[in-house]
Order: structure tokens, then sequence, then C-alpha cells
């Protein structure tokens, strides 16, 4: 371990894997803007497997703006 798990710097990111967790499991992977079509790929096919339990860490601030839904008109 790289260095010791700092529990206010993870806090949002644990709450969120025990909400989307599904029996425990949380499938999860990472990217930035540059990886961007990688880590659509794997939603889109975590959502085609119906995974509710998938959760994307984006590593900067554009890959999580593309990622997040558009607002409903």
């Amino acid at each position: 371990m790289p260095h010791r798990p700092e529990p206010d710097t993870y806090a949002a990111l644990i709450a969120e894997a025990r909400r989307v967790q599904k029996e425990g499991l949380v499938v999860v992977t990472s990217g930035d803007w540059d990886y961007r079509e990688i880590v659509l790929n794997w939603v889109l096919h975590a959502h085609r497997l119906q995974y509710s339990h998938a959760l994307v860490i984006a590593m900067d601030e554009e890959l999580y703006a593309d990622l997040r839904p558009s607002p409903e008109p």
C-alpha cells in the first residue's frame, strides 16, 4: 500500500461504492480524458450487461463532465 488510507479523502468514494454495491461487489474502473474512449467503452458494456454496481473514478474534470448524464428537458 503506497500510503495509509485517509478517511476524509476517500469518504465520498466509499459512500458511493456502498450505495452501488450488489452483494458486496463493486465493479470499478478509472481514467482521465486521454483514456475517455476506453472508459466509455467500459461504461457502455457495463450498461449493456445491466451492471448497476459499476463505478467510474474520473481522474479529471473533463472526463467527469463527459460522463455525467445530460439534464432532461
